[in-house]
């Protein structure tokens, strides 16, 4: 299925459609800016029928109740961090995944699932509630 889409007026971001791509942005960023890259497991982005399962190197660096919150980060990969800052991909540190929350509240997902394995930190994002 093919999807048009604008850009904005910086010439330079794509304006995303619904608050679903927002979250799948927000998601996608925070396993780049918080990835370990000297562990030799890379990022891995699974879609399932019904979530996707984002999967980067390294473990939290707060609490999952901080992660939750929001408002707090403390990002491996503070220069890529300001590229995506200055290319509108993100915003400033600890606002992601209160945008993310946001979109499971207002498409009745179930709450996001973390975990945390083999230095690989997990989550689940998208899965409905039943």
């Amino acid at each position: 299925m093919e999807r048009n889409f604008e850009i904005n007026n910086d010439k330079i971001t794509r304006a995303e459609l619904t608050d679903v791509q927002i979250a799948l942005r927000e998601a996608f960023v925070n396993s780049i800016i918080h990835a370990d890259f000297k562990i030799e497991e890379g990022l891995k982005i699974t879609k399932y029928h019904d979530y996707f399962k984002f999967e980067n190197p390294g473990i939290l660096r707060i609490s999952q109740s901080d992660f939750f919150n929001g408002e707090h980060s403390k990002p491996r990969n503070h220069f890529i961090q300001e590229i995506f800052r200055f290319l509108n991909l993100c915003e400033r540190a600890g606002t992601g995944i209160p945008k993310i929350l946001k979109t499971v509240k207002s498409k009745s997902y179930r709450y996001p699932e973390i975990d945390e394995k083999n230095n690989t930190f997990i989550f689940k994002f998208g899965i409905l509630m039943k």
